[in-house]
C-alpha cells in the first residue's frame, strides 16, 4: 500500500516536472539530508549580520499542496532557510487542485500590499502571473520552474528561474558508467546501461542527453538503451521495459518516469543490479518508508528548489536580485546535482566518487558545457539516442 501510494506521489512529481519543464527550459551535488535545506555552498552569506533590519515579507503560492517529499516540500524548506537566515516573515499558500482558485488568489495577495515578494512556481501560475504582473508593477514577484515572456509582456517586476537538470544528469551518467566498467558487486562484464523516460517529450530528454554525455566521458564506448513508459503511472510497464534492459545487458538504469519509475526500483532489486532515481533522493525517501527497494537506488538526480529560493531572497534582499530577466541555475548554484546518501557513500567506489567531484567542478569552472535537448530537433535527439544503442 505504501509503494503504490508513493508511485502516485512521483507519478505528480513527474507530472508536475512536465509543468514546469516544458518549453524552453530544463545542476554541484545535493547532499541528500533533506532537499532544499541550505547547503554551505548555497549564496546564503548575504543576509549575514544584517537579518534584523533587512528581513523581508515573502509569500509562497503553490498551485498544490504540501507533502509531495519533493517539489513543493523543498520550496517550504527554502521558506523556512529564509526566515531563519535572512530573518524574513513567510507564508506559505496552499492553492490545491483547483486551477479556479489561481488567479483570485494571486489577485488577492497582489492587492493587498502586504508582500514584499511573492514567490510562484511552474507553467501554470506564469499564464496567470504574465497578466497580472502588469497590473500590479510596484510589486515584485519571483517566479520558479518556469520561464516568462518577457518580450511580449511587461514584466520588469518578475524574476523568473529554471533549473539545469542535464547537469545534474551528466553526474549521473558519470557514476552510472563508471559502476559498470569498474569490478563492483552486482555489475556484469558489459558495458551498458539504461535511460527509461516517462515520455519521449523534451524534459525528460533533457535528462537523457546529460546522462549520455557524462557515461561517454567515462568510457566512449559505453552503451546506453533507452525506454519511455508512455506515461508517468504505469508501474508494470516501468518495470517491464527496465527488465528487458536488464536482460540487454544493463546495470545501472536511471529512471526518469515519475510513479512508473517504482517498477524500475521492483526490476533492478528482483535481478540484483542499480538504479539512480530523479527529482528527489529517493533511496532516503523509501528508506523511511522502510522499503526494501531503497537498497537499490545508488543516487538520485536532484533539483533543490529549496536553495535556489534562497539564493534569490538573499540577492533581493541585496538588492541585486535582477527583476525582468531569466535565469538558469545547476551545479554551479548548487541547485541541481546528484543525492549523496549511506547508501551512494557504500556502493560506489573511490574512484569513481573522485571522477563524479572532478566533473562536478569542471562543470562549475565552465570546463565542461553540458549539451541540453532544449532547442534540440526530434532528429537530433534521436541522434544521440540511437548513437548509443548496443
Amino acid at each position: 500500500m505504501k509503494r503504490k501510494m508513493y508511485a502516485r506521489i512521483l507519478a505528480g512529481i513527474m507530472a508536475l516536472s512536465l509543468l514546469t519543464g516544458c518549453q524552453d527550459t530544463s545542476g554541484t551535488k545535493a547532499d541528500s539530508t533533506a532537499a532544499g535545506s541550505p547547503s554551505p555552498a548555497a549564496d546564503t552569506s548575504a543576509a549575514g549580520d544584517k537579518t534584523e533590519e533587512k528581513g523581508l515579507k515573502v509569500a509562497l503560492l503553490i498551485n498544490g499542496v504540501l507533502g509531495d517529499q519533493s517539489y513543493y516540500d523543498s520550496a517550504a524548506a527554502g521558506m523556512e532557510a529564509i526566515k531563519e537566515n535572512y530573518g524574513c516573515e513567510t507564508k506559505i499558500v496552499e492553492m490545491g487542485s483547483d486551477a479556479t482558485k489561481y488567479e483570485p488568489t494571486i489577485t488577492e495577495y497582489s492587492e493587498s500590499g502586504d508582500w514584499d515578494v511573492i514567490i510562484l512556481c511552474t507553467n501554470t501560475l506564469k499564464e496567470i502571473l504574465q497578466e497580472i504582473a502588469q497590473d500590479y508593477p510596484d510589486q515584485k514577484y519571483i517566479l520558479f520552474g518556469a520561464r516568462a515572456d518577457y518580450e511580449n509582456f511587461n514584466m520588469s517586476n518578475v524574476y523568473t528561474v529554471d533549473y539545469l537538470a542535464n547537469e545534474g544528469a551528466y553526474l549521473a551518467g558519470v557514476v552510472a558508467a563508471g559502476l559498470t566498467t569498474l569490478d563492483v558487486e552486482g555489475m556484469n562484464e558489459e558495458k551498458v546501461i539504461g535511460f527509461v523516460g516517462g515520455q519521449d517529450v523534451t524534459v525528460i530528454n533533457d535528462f537523457l542527453i546529460g546522462f549520455i554525455e557524462g557515461a561517454k566521458s567515462v568510457d566512449s564506448d559505453i552503451k546506453v538503451i533507452t525506454s519511455y513508459v508512455g506515461d508517468y503511472v504505469n508501474t508494470g510497464k516501468g518495470k517491464e521495459l527496465a527488465l528487458t534492459q536488464i536482460q540487454q545487458g544493463a546495470d545501472v538504469i536511471f529512471q526518469c518516469a515519475g510513479g512508473a519509475g517504482t517498477g524500475v526500483f521492483e526490476a533492478a532489486s528482483e535481478k540484483g543490479v542499480l538504479a539512480i532515481g530523479c527529482d528527489a533522493d529517493q533511496y532516503e525517501v523509501l528508506k523511511s518508508m522502510d522499503d526494501p527497494l531503497a537498497d537499490v537506488i545508488v543516487t538520485s538526480v536532484m533539483k533543490r528548489v529549496g536553495i535556489s529560493i534562497e539564493r534569490a531572497v538573499g540577492m533581493a534582499i541585496d538588492g541585486t536580485l535582477p527583476y525582468g530577466s531569466f535565469e538558469l541555475v545547476g551545479v554551479k548554484e548548487n541547485v541541481t546535482g546528484i543525492a549523496v546518501n549511506d547508501n551512494y557513500k557504500a556502493i560506489v567506489p573511490d574512484a569513481i566518487v573522485t571522477s563524479e567531484e572532478q566533473a562536478e567542478k569542471a562543470i562549475v569552472d565552465g570546463t565542461i558545457k553540458v549539451s541540453t535537448a532544449l532547442g534540440m530537433t526530434t532528429e537530433e535527439v534521436s541522434g544521440i539516442r540511437n548513437s548509443v544503442k548496443p
